[in-house]
């Protein structure tokens, strides 16, 4: 009688790779994030520009994060200027390091908001800022326009739900 062998069947482990790749038992579905909303309130200003205030509400799953960012073009407009931010309503001073908020121009200005590391939560980041140039004269002095995307076309998170409202008045 052949002795017996302690090897699974090369079918029983096949089946459990593939069980695996089905369910994403694997460490990157492990991490993920994304906007339960995304709401945007704009002022109109004087000379062309916008006030912005956006509130992000992001549901970080698995982890840690340490960080998120914003990009915000600056094509079609005359600058944009990162007025504050702020975590969990608390403001945020400018600088690099866990408790603030970096800000880099170029031609998208990169917004990077730096906490401790955080798992399985949800916070709430608002961003205010003006952008110029954003309400022109029409063509033959038909009124104005006002050309700006409220929210951001290009991410790596999903949008659940988002509201774009004029801002109250002060």
């Amino acid at each position: 009688m052949p002795a017996a062998s302690n090897r699974l069947p090369m079918r029983t482990l096949l089946t459990a790779f593939l069980l695996a790749l089905v369910t994403g038992a694997s460490p990157a579905a492990a991490k993920s994030y994304y906007a339960e909303r995304f709401d945007t309130a704009v002022r109109l200003l004087n000379g062309g520009a916008i006030e912005v205030t956006e509130t992000i509400v992001f549901r970080f799953e698995g982890g840690p994060f340490t960080y998120v960012f914003r990009e915000i073009p600056t094509r079609r407009t005359d600058g944009v200027e990162i007025v504050s931010a702020a975590l969990d309503g608390r403001p945020l001073p400018f600088g690099t390091g866990s408790g603030e908020v970096e800000v880099k121009p170029g031609s998208k200005v990169r917004v990077r908001w730096h906490f401790a590391p955080r798992s399985d939560t949800t916070h709430s980041f608002t961003l205010n800022y003006i952008v110029r140039g954003v309400v022109r004269k029409a063509d033959r002095g038909r009124g104005d326009v006002f050309e700006w995307i409220a929210l951001p076309t290009e991410h790596s998170y999903r949008i659940a739900a988002s509201t774009i409202a004029p801002m109250p008045h002060a």
